[in-house]
């Protein structure tokens, strides 16, 4: 197995290399770049995800496995959105359009879904103890 150090990318990428990438290639190019790497980056955290989770629920009795798969479903679902809008943020930033209306509003969206689901997180931090 190939293991890969964050650390041996970052630095193989220089400072010249970044600014000819940013200033070379049209727009289309880098639009598809970023839902390449964000789907890219996307898988890899599922799957580390799920690795973690697979040690962790080893330890867990049998008739509560189930509500933390469920959880664990959701988190993943919630650590796919998050992304997307990330990459959906970037794009959007690339062809100069204003985000600051749509950065409050995802933020009134995620005050709104934060106060709806202080009940779920309080029950999956309850059965963790």
């Amino acid at each position: 197995m190939v293991k890969i150090y964050l650390k041996d990318f970052i630095n193989r990428i220089d400072k010249e290399t970044f600014i000819t990438i940013h200033s070379d290639y049209p727009r289309e190019i880098k639009t598809f770049i970023i839902f390449i790497g964000f789907l890219i980056l996307d898988k890899f955290s599922n799957i580390s995800l799920k690795r973690i989770f697979d040690s962790k629920i080893i330890n867990i009795p049998e008739e509560k496995t189930g509500r933390f798969r469920t959880l664990f479903n959701v988190l993943l679902v919630i650590n796919s959105v998050i992304l997307w809008i990330i990459a959906f943020i970037l794009v959007i930033s690339l062809y100069q359009i204003k985000l600051t209306a749509i950065l409050n509003g995802f933020g009134i969206i995620g005050i709104i879904i934060g106060l709806f689901s202080q009940t779920i997180i309080a029950d999956f931090l309850k059965e963790l103890r």
